[in-house]
């Protein structure tokens, strides 16, 4: 009876092993992750799945550049989760076809790449995301006061 019971054991508790460990590698790039590694990983994602069409240096080619001059005004007062809501739309004629994680890896490597690195792993948590801004900066207005 004894050796009936060992293998009812040690099945369940090999599937519990596999499914942490799958769980554990599948969300590291957006939850936990150093913004170092997760920008790097955002790079290698980019030059597979994005560079054909937005440029090796994200200057833009067939698609829209995604960084410089040109992409921060376009970009003026929106934030990260603006970014991440519309990489999710990417690859075309593939929308949705990444992971989270590698949407989020995507979005910061580009926010690095605009001079916005992120100080910590970007996650899918959209608060979060909208406290950092994207594009240019908008300009203060200033104030003109005459003199007498």
């Amino acid at each position: 009876m004894r050796a009936m019971l060992r293998p009812a054991l040690i099945a369940p508790m090999l599937l519990l092993a596999a499914c942490n460990t799958a769980g554990n590698s599948a969300g590291s790039a957006g939850s936990g992750g150093t913004p170092q590694a997760q920008i790097a990983q955002g790079a290698q994602i980019y030059a597979d799945k994005c560079a054909a069409c937005h440029g090796a240096a994200l200057e833009g080619k067939s698609a829209l550049a995604l960084a410089g001059t040109e992409a921060g005004q376009r970009w003026q007062g929106q934030s990260a989760a603006d970014l991440f809501q519309r990489v999710q739309t990417m690859p075309q004629g593939a929308p949705n076809s990444l992971t989270q994680a590698q949407y989020l890896a995507v979005s910061a490597f580009i926010l690095d790449r605009n001079g916005s690195t992120p100080k910590a792993a970007l996650t899918a948590d959209t608060a979060a995301l909208r406290q950092l801004p994207l594009g240019v900066p908008v300009p203060k207005a200033t104030a003109h006061l005459e003199t007498p």
